[in-house]
């Protein structure tokens, strides 16, 4: 009877890090910025490969040696037969499961999932201000999670925007930045399976952010499950609406997604 039980158990960590991994990060916002990257990668790759502008084609060529230089790919082989896993992952699992939650979950319910889950993480973002020396950010934080998770019933209404439609906060704060802000470099670029495109220091943020989201510590296994369930699935369909445009416009779809991948990083430390 134990031996069933770890199998089962065992099943429900696979299926969590599938769910898990389609998200790559705590933060959707995030994720949807990333995909946009790509995909002005993918775009200026096609373009300059259509076109005979030589400058163009050396400018573009300029600006990603500049990333490559920061962050190496030393192990391109492995990332290459992940990146075609996880790309057979998503349209064959990801996308029918998003199609068939969008079909059946109201656009309203779908946004009010997604804004609770946003407060809930709030954790991830506070301390991640706080550590970057960030304290005005980390007080709007705060305040927006007073606001929400009070006047927003629990954070389903982003009651706070409403109130404060100039809020400053516009990039969500992650244990890799904070490792960035401390002097980590990016060490190397890394794809994981299901997990999606890293590197080694946002590989070990990933595992600060784990530790600072609220989901790591409910008790039961299937509860914890079911709530990792639900918010990946909430918010598949705008990360494949922005994964799919990055591979139609991508010449190289593999190139794209880690050039769109490091600069989008790199903004979010710039600004």
């Amino acid at each position: 009877m134990k031996f069933f039980i770890n199998i089962r158990q065992l099943s429900g960590l696979v299926l969590v890090l599938f769910l898990a991994g389609c998200t790559s990060h705590v933060s959707k916002t995030a994720q949807f910025e990333l995909s946009t990257m790509a995909v002005a990668a993918g775009s200026t790759n096609q373009s300059d490969n259509q076109t005979d502008n030589q400058a163009d084609s050396d400018d573009y060529e300029d600006e990603y040696a500049d990333l490559d230089s920061q962050v190496a790919d030393p192990l391109e082989s492995w990332n290459r037969v992940m990146f075609a896993f996880n790309d057979v992952t998503y349209r064959f699992i990801a996308k029918p499961i998003s199609k068939g939650y969008d079909f059946i979950v109201p656009s309203p319910v779908r946004t009010g999932i997604k804004n609770f889950f946003y407060n809930l993480t709030f954790p991830v973002r506070f301390v991640g201000n706080f550590l970057q020396g960030k304290g005005t950010n980390a007080g709007f934080e705060f305040t927006q999670f007073l606001v929400n998770s009070t006047f927003g019933i629990g954070g389903l209404i982003d009651f706070y925007q409403r109130v404060e439609p100039d809020n400053p906060l516009k990039d969500d704060e992650d244990f890799g930045q904070v490792l960035a802000h401390m002097g980590l470099g990016d060490g190397f670029y890394i794809v994981w399976p299901l997990l999606g495109p890293s590197t080694a220091r946002n590989t070990l943020g990933m595992i600060g952010d784990a530790l600072l989201n609220p989901v790591t510590y409910i008790s039961h296994w299937k509860p914890r499950l079911a709530t990792v369930g639900i918010n990946t699935v909430n918010g598949l369909s705008e990360r494949l609406r922005g994964y799919d445009a990055m591979k139609k416009n991508a010449i190289e779809p593999y190139s794209a997604l880690r050039d769109g991948y490091i600069q989008f990083r790199k903004g979010k430390l710039e600004r």
